[in-house]
């Protein structure tokens, strides 16, 4: 009897080693492949989980740019985009970002936050914030406990020169630590200059310089 005739019965182990199989066949119990399975048609995967064995798991053709890979060490790779349409959790000591553009629908990020809700103090975030990399020298808003403070170590400019303000008549900073003090509006240009025992005035469209005389009270 044909292969292709026979309809019911038990096919014994290595029978079949080359044969065409029509009519949409059913496999009741488990099927083992020793060798290579090669699918040409669309496979249609109905259970919860793929065992593979410890072996590379390969959704598309080995040349193919849309594939996606899980090796035998568990690691996905994915060449083309992914798109997570529930929540995302990443549980391992580093997240790597190469792409070049980052964008962040929330408009807060929260940093050093704790998995538990149990963040750390002041103490514990220490030298924590934000690193612009440069090859010049790295770009830093850190937050330092010892000054309990937030430090930079760069300038801070306006973006446009006489337009913007430093606090405001409601919100004012309570004092302001200093070296010389410039001054300069549409009309003078100032610099006060802190000598040892006495305050000079620095025109500097004149560059004259004037003694301020004050009288001791206290």
């Amino acid at each position: 009897m044909a292969i292709d005739q026979i309809t019911t019965g038990l096919i014994k182990d290595d029978a079949v080693t080359s044969a065409k199989i029509e009519n949409s066949p059913t496999i009741a119990a488990n099927l083992s492949v020793a060798g290579t399975l090669g699918i040409t048609g669309v496979a249609t995967h109905t259970a919860r989980s793929i065992h593979s064995g410890g072996i590379t798991i390969q959704i598309g053709s080995a040349s193919d740019t849309d594939s996606l890979t899980i090796d035998a060490s568990g690691n996905v790779t994915a060449s083309q985009n992914l798109t997570v349409t529930g929540n995302l959790v990443v549980n391992g000591a580093s997240s790597t970002i190469n792409s070049t553009t980052l964008q962040v629908d929330d408009k807060n990020i929260d940093l050093a936050h704790s998995p538990s809700g149990s963040e750390g103090n002041d103490v514990a975030v220490d030298g924590g914030g934000i690193t612009l990399k440069s090859s010049d020298s790295d770009k830093e808003i850190k937050w330092v406990n010892a000054d309990d403070a937030w430090t930079l170590n760069q300038h801070i400019f306006p973006s446009a020169d006489n337009t913007w303000d430093l606090g405001s008549a409601a919100k004012r900073w309570r004092n302001i630590y200093t070296g010389d003090l410039h001054l300069a509006n549409d009309r003078g240009n100032w610099t006060v200059i802190e000598e040892e025992n006495y305050l000079t005035l620095r025109n500097n469209k004149t560059d004259k310089v004037y003694k301020l005389v004050m009288e001791e009270i206290a």
